[in-house]
């Protein structure tokens, strides 16, 4: 998760608050993104808002293409295969869903690799591997179609293809990733308004006179 590093802010894991630090960053148990113990400077969550949903953005604009292309047997009313061999449309879905995974998915294999090196697998492993998979199987089959027995071919002797899968998996996980950098960011500033509602100071009364005093002077 890219977000700017503040070392007067504790952040920690809400599935395991035991994991502590004062930067930002993902859970190394469950790949969570670590979230602030205070209010911090919204102008910080807000980056990393943009930069998540400049990723979705890229993603889903990417990802629509590909899906349609690899689903277009089952709209009627388009005929690709008029325009351009299957083999040909597959080489499209490579170039379109290639980027989806490693630049706007890309903290997401970052998580994955990071639960398997440390023995710790959750739910990244699981969808790093599978979109990982998805993919390589998908650039092997374009590559080498003879490889593959009759099975995973269709009846023109095309190999199956589920760069459709990898992208939009990816997609709505990003999705997911930006509701949850939206709700942190509407809980901080509701934070910091409650907080904005503390006096500055304080007034105490000794010897019998009334007297203002900063807050931070007033102690139990």
């Amino acid at each position: 998760m890219d977000q700017v590093q503040n070392h007067n802010v504790l952040y920690y894991c809400p599935m395991h608050p035991e994991i502590r630090q004062n930067r930002p960053g993902t859970c190394p148990i469950c790949g969570m993104n670590l979230v602030p113990g205070a209010a911090i400077d919204s102008s910080d969550e807000e980056k990393s808002y943009k930069r998540m949903a400049k990723k979705f953005r890229i993603a889903l604009a990417l990802s629509i293409p590909v899906f349609i292309i690899a689903m277009s047997e089952f709209f009627g009313f388009l005929h690709l295969d008029l325009i351009a061999s299957k083999a040909s449309w597959g080489w499209v879905q490579f170039a379109l869903a290639t980027p989806v995974l490693f630049y706007s998915g890309r903290d997401f294999f970052k998580r994955g690799w990071s639960s398997i090196r440390r023995w710790s697998p959750n739910m990244w492993t699981l969808i790093s591997i599978g979109v990982g998979t998805a993919w390589l199987f998908s650039v092997i089959g374009l590559l080498f179609p003879g490889i593959f027995p009759a099975q995973f071919k269709d009846a023109q002797g095309n190999v199956h293809l589920y760069f459709e899968a990898a992208a939009v998996i990816f997609t709505l996980v990003l999705l997911g990733q930006v509701i949850e950098l939206g709700a942190h960011s509407k809980t901080n500033s509701a934070i910091k308004a409650l907080l904005n509602l503390v006096p500055p100071v304080a007034r105490i009364i000794r010897k019998g006179q009334e007297k203002e005093i900063p807050l931070e002077n007033v102690h139990p």
